[in-house]
């Protein structure tokens, strides 16, 4: 998969991406405009938390797992060991999560209090209601994580990136027509029928792989060009745990699903923490880390993407080369997106939560304590997005434990940093300690990772970091001037002439401070670079 191949797949996650975006924001407005920063919502986060880390575990670790396996499997012409392992793995989730969502329902009058220690008994009784009511949606979601993998394997980024738009168009339907009625356990039955739309929406993708195996048709022309008919290639009641595939993908995502829950500790801490601020701390926490994820999900999000199955390939065949040139070209094609996005959202953080969710429910005092957290987050925008591109190298290595390692590092040094830094500075705090516990990880990962394949060129990589940064500052002075002279106009049109502003600002400052490669990324975009 040489430059062009990801470059045309960049193009095509992004692209659905900002669609399932734009309706996700569309989707919180509507959240936020019914239920704001108020105790209630508090209670759905909480209620949350343990359907959430279920998911978060088995949704990053299955992709990060299946496509190294699924696709050295495509590039030795096995295909149907590919879809034999994929069949158990459907089933074996299937029955294990049933069971898990059922343990879950009878555990969360335990667990809730645990997790929310500063909640009044009422608020616990709610929270407890709601996490049993969004139990079974974490057996639908995981099976999404499942068919994301085998869609990228073969290359297939469309599905997989658009599947955020029936999620948000469920949830916006069903909060419009009985948001108000239900209140609160509206919105959980709503998360509910958006993950199952979610996982149905995977599946007429993937029953084209499996007709078109059928027939004879290569659908792994990318990776394994092979034409043999695979009758595994459909859903079956397969159950062999004792395929060696099966069995690789477990010692893979054992480590991954640890590093996962030590991961979700971050976040369980500071809710738990946040629970003893004032009321609505958890809400600003959610809504301040959702703008902030923006960029992430948009740009960053569709780059690892297709990156991803790349460096996989590349590790299968040998060629430590590309898969260098592979990190090191996506460290900085992030870096060109990410340190701009960074200044915009310190500059304009309030007026876009403002124009974003306040109306309703989400009062000004919502807005700036949901700009309190943007901040501190904020300034972990670029370290995420090198920790995105680094974990996806391990995995691609098929070192799993190294990350593991060092996220339990991670994880002590957030906790420390939340008790250091909740006093002075509240929730804002807690965001902090997130963001330097993120800078620990990828400190540590990157020399760790040199070790492992030698030098990814970082004299280049801090050269592109610099000009960069330079460009970003003058584009930030800029910005802030735009948006103080268009405000007397109104809030939407100050907003949207600053951002545009900014952009054409920041296009110049790259020419100015000659950032070779945002000439690449152009070219990268326009799918015109040569193959390698």
């Amino acid at each position: 998969m040489g430059r062009r191949s990801v470059a045309k797949a960049t193009a095509i996650i992004t692209t659905a991406s900002i669609l399932s975006k734009c309706l996700g924001f569309a989707r919180e407005t509507v959240v936020a405009k019914f239920f704001g920063a108020t105790s209630q919502t508090d209670a759905y986060l909480v209620a949350f938390i343990i359907p959430g880390v279920i998911l978060s575990l088995l949704g990053g670790a299955l992709p990060g797992t299946m496509i190294p396996v699924f696709t050295e499997f495509l590039g030795s012409h096995r295909e149907d060991r590919a879809w034999r392992m994929s069949n158990t793995l459907t089933n074996l989730i299937i029955i294990t999560l049933s069971l898990g969502a059922i343990l879950g329902w009878y555990l969360a009058p335990t667990l809730v209090p645990l997790l929310a220690p500063g909640f009044s008994q009422e608020v616990i009784d709610l929270a407890v209601y709601l996490t049993r009511i969004m139990m079974p949606m974490v057996v639908f979601l995981t099976l999404s994580g499942l068919a994301t993998a085998i869609l990228q394997s073969y290359q297939k980024f469309a599905f997989p990136a658009l599947m955020g738009i029936p999620y948000s168009i469920t949830m916006i339907l069903f909060l419009v027509a009985f948001g108000q009625r239900l209140g609160i356990v509206g919105l959980a039955l709503a998360t509910v029928l958006a993950g199952i739309s979610q996982c149905l929406f995977l599946l007429p993708a993937l029953s084209g792989l499996a007709k078109r195996r059928r027939s004879g048709i290569p659908v792994g022309e990318a990776v394994g060009k092979s034409t043999e008919k695979v009758p595994q290639a459909r859903f079956k009641f397969l159950l062999d745990l004792k395929d060696p595939a099966v069995a690789q993908v477990g010692r893979l995502i054992i480590p991954i699903l640890i590093a996962g829950a030590v991961g979700q500790i971050n976040a369980i801490v500071d809710r738990t923490m946040a629970s003893r601020l004032p009321e609505g701390s958890i809400a600003a926490l959610n809504y301040g880390h959702k703008v902030m994820a923006l960029p992430l999900g948009l740009f960053v999000g569709a780059i690892t993407t297709a990156i991803y199955p790349s460096l996989s390939l590349s590790i299968a065949q040998g060629k430590l080369s590309e898969f260098k040139r592979g990190i090191s070209d996506g460290l900085r094609m992030v870096s060109l997106i990410m340190i701009p996005s960074a200044v915009g959202l310190l500059v304009l953080g309030e007026p876009i939560i403002q124009l974003l969710f306040q109306r309703g429910a989400f009062t000004h005092e919502a807005t700036i304590l949901s700009n309190q957290a943007l901040r501190f987050y904020t300034l972990g925008l670029l370290p995420l997005s090198f920790q995105m591109i680094i974990a996806k190298a391990f995995w691609a290595y098929q070192d799993t434990w190294s990350p593991l390692k060092v996220s339990v590092i991670a994880v002590l040094s957030n906790i420390a940093f939340n008790f250091i830094f909740i006093g002075p500075l509240g929730h804002g705090g807690l965001a902090l300690g997130t963001t330097l516990s993120v800078v620990v990880w990828v400190s540590i990962m990157t020399v760790l990772l040199r070790r492992k394949v030698g030098p990814l060129g970082g004299g280049k990589i801090v050269a592109s970091l610099v000009r960069v940064s330079l460009a970003g500052l003058v584009m930030g002075i800029c910005v802030l001037q735009v948006y103080k002279l268009l405000l007397p106009q109104g809030l939407l049109l100050s907003v949207a002439g600053s951002i545009f502003c900014g952009i054409i600002i920041y296009v110049f400052g790259l020419v100015l401070f000659g950032v070779e490669e945002a000439k690449s990324f152009a070219s990268l975009l326009r799918g015109r670079l040569a193959k390698e």
